[in-house]
């Protein structure tokens, strides 16, 4: 007998190209990768980050970094490639540390749509604050007082459509002063009385500091003091400056535009109407009645057929009455000279009137 052996033949499919994988295609947010078999033997299957295989060349929804996609041919020969997918970024407009309005809004630019959920920014230091916005583009309308910071923070929770977190981030914002001081009060006005020493005081309406420009006092036209930044007490909100002025005379106070200022340089608009800053040290018209009336002179006294009065041009009534309270003579518009030779020998009362009342009263007596 002869010897026995036994030969196994294994038949392969010729392999014209070796097996390889390319990315076909990525979506703008690179969340979703198409890829490209070619070569080895179909059919294909592909798997993303070891996971599970599937026979769709497209995988949706990558987590962030770096992601591989391997492909599989019929000889179980394999071949890979690479795709990135970037983590969530921001960016602000206006940039964070800047100088804001009071008033003005934040846009936040994200380098693919995400999902802000309520809780996904928060903001402090303001008034006021929403949130409005979708896709890639969120909008923070902010309301703060002047001279605040206002941070602008956003959380970790948010996502983007592949459930990607955000890291979070804060932008800070500093909030100028562009409102001007305003006046609240201007003293003295109207009559001040027969004081002529006093203190010119301005109150506005937040602390001020030394500004430009001149506060000037006048008489009708003319200019009779003028003060500079540097002359006046400036004490918070209240500008003030003693003045000496003259009796029974009419002033107004004149102050230029950035006479004083806020610390952010914002200037006062000024006093330039005559009316708005008026006083009169005094009533003119009742001081110079009351000169008139100290004038009044009633003689001679004892007196006999007449009696003389002095400054009678003031006067608009003469009452002459006897002890017993009668009226004898009674006269408008009295002349300097008064008759009186029917008057009987006795005291009487001359009482005097000018158009204000009752302006003296003297007592004569008759021969």
């Amino acid at each position: 007998l002869g010897c026995l052996a036994t030969d196994t033949f294994i038949t392969f499919v010729p392999v014209q190209h070796e097996l390889a994988l390319a990315i076909g295609s990525v979506s703008s947010d690179g969340l979703t990768a198409t890829v490209t078999a070619s070569g080895g033997i179909p059919p294909y299957k592909y798997q993303l980050n070891n996971g599970a295989w599937q026979s769709a060349a497209v995988f949706t929804d990558l987590p962030a970094g770096t992601n591989t996609i391997t492909v599989m041919d019929a000889h179980e020969c394999s071949a890979s490639v690479d795709t990135d997918v970037d983590d969530i970024s921001v960016t602000a407009d206006p940039a964070s540390g800047s100088s804001v309005a009071p008033t003005f809004t934040v846009d936040l630019i994200f380098n693919r749509d995400v999902i802000v959920p309520t809780d996904g920014v928060t903001v402090t230091g303001a008034t006021t604050s929403s949130v409005t916005g979708t896709g890639s583009t969120y909008t923070v309308s902010i309301t703060a007082d002047e001279l605040a910071t206002v941070t602008v923070t956003l959380s970790n929770t948010i996502e983007d459509n592949a459930g990607n977190a955000f890291a979070g981030g804060t932008f800070t914002y500093t909030v100028n002063d562009t409102e001007a001081p305003t006046v609240v009060s201007v003293s003295p006005t109207g009559d001040v009385g027969d004081d002529t020493t006093f203190d010119l005081v301005l109150t506005l309406s937040e602390n001020v500091i030394p500004g430009a420009g001149n506060m000037v006092v006048y008489n009708g036209t003319t200019a009779v003091a003028t003060f500079g930044p540097g002359d006046v007490t400036i004490s918070g909100s209240t500008v003030s400056v003693a003045v000496s002025l003259d009796k029974y005379t009419s002033y107004f106070v004149q102050v230029d535009a950035g006479f004083v200022t806020d610390a952010s340089g914002n200037g006062i608009a000024g006093i330039t109407s005559p009316t708005e800053w008026a006083f009169n040290t005094g009533d003119f018209n009742v001081a110079v009645e009351q000169l008139d009336v100290a004038k009044l002179k009633v003689y001679p006294n004892p007196f006999s057929n007449y009696i003389k009065i002095d400054n009678n041009q003031i006067l608009t009534r003469v009452i002459i009455s006897n002890i017993a309270g009668q009226r004898v003579i009674d006269i408008v518009n009295p002349e300097h000279e008064v008759r009186t030779p029917n008057l009987v020998s006795g005291v009487y009362v001359v009482t005097m009137f000018t158009e204000n009342g009752v302006a003296k009263t003297e007592r004569i007596v008759k021969r």
